[in-house]
């Protein structure tokens, strides 16, 4: 709610398309309240916040994903160990560590990870909740521990398959 205040917005306008009593309901663009947008569980609502001027940003910021050469890989007892490569580590502003995981039963104990050495801790989220669950779980992490090969630990649950692991970089190019 403070986000518009924050950014200098003077308008805010809302489109919502929503199921409300059996019935699906869209909502043409119009005005609301920063601080209490309506927004019901089973909708899909775009919030467009207008300025006097338009945005002139300062400085570019690069989004990049960095991957390990190794995907599907079945889980076991003992630390499974991806390595993986950024350019420039010390430009990163911010980092996301993401693991694609699959395991039938869902995601049911915490992967336990680490980044050179660091621990991180994976927030599972609903994972659990899945007979089959095929999707990433992320985590920010500090862009502070990021070198140019970096060392990226897990160990799943037993019976589950690391699909995938990557690094998101956000970068400041000047």
């Amino acid at each position: 709610s403070g986000l518009a205040k924050r950014v200098g917005a003077n308008l805010t306008s809302q489109t919502r398309l929503n199921y409300h009593k059996g019935e699906v309901v869209f909502e043409e663009e119009h005005r609301v309240n920063a601080a209490a947008v309506p927004i019901d569980v089973n909708e899909t609502t775009i919030i467009r916040l207008h300025f006097e001027r338009p945005l002139t940003p300062s400085k570019t910021l690069q989004q990049k994903r960095w991957y390990a050469g190794k995907t599907a890989v079945s889980g076991k007892e003992e630390p499974l160990s991806f390595d993986i490569s950024v350019e420039r580590p010390q430009q990163v502003r911010q980092a996301r560590l993401v693991v694609g995981v699959y395991r039938r039963g869902g995601v049911t104990e915490p992967v336990r990870a680490s980044l050179n050495g660091q621990d991180v801790q994976i927030d599972q989220g609903d994972a659990g909740e899945f007979t089959e669950f095929f999707a990433p779980l992320e985590i920010g992490v500090p862009a502070g521990l990021l070198k140019q090969v970096n060392r990226v630990e897990l160990v799943p649950q037993a019976g589950a398959t690391i699909t995938s692991v990557q690094l998101v970089t956000l970068s400041s190019v000047e």
